[in-house]
């Protein structure tokens, strides 16, 4: 009851059928595109696909990127998550603003590209 599960894929499609063949019911989803990200199935049970599947990353990347610049985790993908942080180090009061970035956000950037 009232939790988050996650599948190692990009999309729930299977999932939903199989639900929907086992339960002949039609849960509520959310689509990214055409790939099915999530599923509100019973007792409040979020099923989660993994958005960043085909990245070669998980959502322990994405909740990790989340607590580092306090943004709220809502299953976004990697892309989503540099966009966002991208906005706030650029935009201070209307203005574009220089920001720097911590010698261990340097790190963890050169550790994912090597």
């Amino acid at each position: 009851k009232k939790c988050n599960i996650f599948y190692h894929t990009a999309n729930l499609y299977d999932k939903l059928i199989e639900l929907y063949k086992i339960k002949n019911t039609q849960y509520k989803c959310k689509f990214n595109g055409d790939n099915i990200t999530s599923i509100e199935y019973d007792n409040d049970v979020l099923l989660l696909a993994n958005v960043n599947h085909r990245s070669g990353y998980d959502w322990k990347a994405s909740m990790k990127l989340c607590q580092l610049y306090k943004l709220v985790y809502k299953n976004q993908n990697i892309q989503a998550l540099t966009s966002e942080i991208f906005q706030q180090f650029n935009i201070k009061g209307g203005q574009r603003a220089k920001r720097s970035v911590s010698e261990n956000c340097k790190q963890m950037i050169k550790d994912k590209q090597q």
